[in-house]
């Protein structure tokens, strides 16, 4: 079903900003399709997926400036392509076991005392 949409859209509401990564990005990086993170810019879903390749940012306050966004990602299927490559490259490094592997090494150092 992931791969059937162009992009897929991600909301992420101000002050979640470093406490949530929608679980559905994962998928949608493996489908290998754009997102559009209608996101603070501090969120991974904007910053890291810009810095990737994978996502477009838009400010939840500014409902004009999500519109321009959808409307100029949606006339550039070109950028598209591009972005849902960058996605399905993207998606080895959330792979379940790395990310088991890093939640093991966090649980695992030594605390600071």
């Amino acid at each position: 079903m992931l791969a059937a949409a162009d992009a897929h859209l991600i909301t992420i509401k101000r002050g979640l900003e470093g406490v949530v990564v929608p679980s559905k990005m994962y998928g949608i990086l493996a489908a290998g399709k754009p997102i559009i993170a209608v996101a603070p810019r501090e969120t991974d879903a904007v910053a890291l997926g810009e810095k990737l390749g994978f996502s477009v940012g838009a400010d939840p306050d500014y409902p004009d400036q999500v519109a321009k966004v959808i409307r100029k990602l949606a006339a550039d299927s070109a950028r598209m392509t591009v972005m849902g490559q960058s996605a399905r490259a993207a998606a080895s490094g959330y792979d379940r076991v790395k990310e088991l592997e890093k939640f093991v090494q966090i649980v695992s150092a030594p605390r600071p005392r």
